[in-house]
């Protein structure tokens, strides 16, 4: 944690990234360090013409690091005073470098620059180590145990057949902070979970007066779980799950009536796209940031067409067997725009991963 009544000479780069390339911690401005009777000076921290202090401190580190880590900030009252709490998680992307080359670390409780090349490398192998664990924690059975009860695992030898066709969308991030679990199990994130699916069903159902979908949670060991289901005419459940151990996922389960499984088209955009957002707005949430993989699985669709649809219809048979799948990086966004630009490279990685031929619209 560091104290500081001001805006420091230095400016707030070195703080920020050294908290974001070592453990995370707290930084808190309008706030000093205490005397010898123990009390903290306190003094009103205020931006330039009342600017939001998440946006101003935004500013201010662009000016000064390659790449900004990710962070909280808010303005609180304390005694009379208006004081700045920021919070910086440890970043998966580390490590973060000053404008001028330099990076910074904490050191028994002191924001410290690199001197050695060991160091660095380390930093470094931290990066190339997590993104690797977060593509392992989704291919690996038995890794997140309470996604994977809840989900089910894209595999030739369990994959649905007949006139069943499951999706499933998965994310893991690079960096699974120690405050994951807690997080999970909390009522908000478990809400978050309900909302969704609620939101999901209502987006899939295309036979709303015949039910009323409602949300059934479960808490787990390791995550919580959510399911919806209804009679739709293509589509009749969706699920959300969350693990501590580092992945979260969505399972959408339809049949086949009409002889064609799926459609790639604006429809399953809008279906990908919110469920983006729910994973980047429940992973922020528990500081879980920054690069992610997901994980995309079709099943169930062997002997079927898939069909693009765009100016015209373009048709093609499917010839990957009982199940396919798609894997790809994923920077966290915070923008809808972002969201539907995954969601769209996802569809696309989707449609070829099935030996398609992509159509384009005149």
């Amino acid at each position: 944690m560091e104290r500081k009544l001001a805006e420091p000479r230095a400016g707030f780069g070195p703080i920020v990234s050294a908290f974001a390339n070592t453990a995370g911690g707290w930084l808190l401005l309008g706030i000093g360090d205490r005397n010898v009777d123990g009390e903290a000076p306190l003094a009103d921290f205020t931006t330039p013409g009342r600017a939001d202090l998440r946006d101003w401190l935004r500013d201010k580190l662009t000016a000064q690091l390659g790449e900004v880590p990710y962070f909280r900030a808010e303005l609180l009252s304390l005694r009379g005073h208006e004081i700045g709490v920021v919070h910086v998680p440890q970043s998966p992307a580390a490590p973060h470098f000053m404008n001028d080359g330099r990076v910074f670390v904490r050191e028994n409780g002191r924001t410290v620059v690199i001197t050695l090349a060991d160091q660095l490398r380390q930093l470094l192998a931290r990066s190339d180590a997590s993104i690797e664990a977060a593509a392992e924690r989704l291919a690996r059975p038995g890794t997140a145990q309470a996604a994977e009860a809840a989900l089910g695992m894209p595999r030739t030898s369990n994959a649905l057949s007949g006139r069943s066709m499951p999706i499933i969308l998965r994310a893991a991030p690079a960096y699974v902070p120690p405050a994951l679990q807690r997080e999970l199990h909390s009522r908000r994130a478990v809400a978050r979970s309900e909302a969704f699916v609620l939101a999901q069903a209502a987006a899939l159902h295309d036979r709303p007066h015949r039910d009323r979908p409602y949300a059934s949670p479960e808490l787990h060991p390791g995550g919580h779980s959510v399911t919806t289901s209804f009679d739709g005419h293509w589509w009749q459940r969706v699920t959300v799950a969350q693990d501590s151990r580092g992945v979260i996922g969505m399972r959408m389960d339809g049949t086949n009536q009409d002889g064609v499984y799926l459609f790639v088209d604006e429809r399953l955009r809008s279906w990908f796209a919110p469920t983006l957002a729910y994973f980047a707005d429940s992973l922020s949430a528990a500081d879980a940031i920054g690069p992610a993989t997901l994980h995309l699985a079709v099943g169930g669709i062997s002997g079927t067409s898939v069909f693009i649809t765009g100016k015209g219809d373009f048709g093609f048979p499917v010839s990957a067997g009982n199940w396919f799948d798609v894997t790809m990086a994923w920077e966290q966004p915070t923008d809808v725009s972002a969201h539907e630009g995954a969601a769209e490279s996802l569809i696309t990685a989707m449609a070829r991963s099935a030996g398609a031929l992509i159509y384009e619209a005149e």
